[in-house]
């Protein structure tokens, strides 16, 4: 069998109707910062998103990491307008705002206490 014209194998079901435990695992691309800012967009807005939204979510998932990484740290923007505004909803927290859970201590601090 051939895929869809989407590019899904036969028998998967449609990227918009993925089920979030299989997006949970797309979200996970090898890089922490795009890890948190790519499950943190699913886990606050997927649930009440549109069904477009939510395709376009899945699509976005299937571009490269370095794609990926540029658009969602500022260094590109998506020529796509559908992303551009997924892009912008997910930058809309900051990076810092993603990571923060994640930071074990500050940095700053540290030096602070140091001197």
């Amino acid at each position: 069998m051939n895929p869809a014209p989407d590019g899904t194998p036969p028998g998967d079901a449609p990227p918009g109707d993925a089920p979030p435990g299989c997006l949970v695992w797309r979200c996970r691309r090898g890089m922490r910062e795009l890890d948190l800012m790519l499950k943190r967009w699913l886990e606050n807005h997927y649930s009440s998103a549109s069904s477009d939204a939510r395709a376009r979510f899945a699509q976005f998932l299937q571009l490269p990491d370095p794609e990926i990484a540029g658009y969602l740290l500022g260094r590109e923007t998506p020529a796509d307008p559908g992303f551009a505004a997924l892009v912008g909803q997910m930058a809309a927290g900051g990076l810092k705002t993603a990571l923060a859970p994640a930071l074990m201590f500050n940095p700053v601090q540290c030096v602070a206490a140091v001197r």
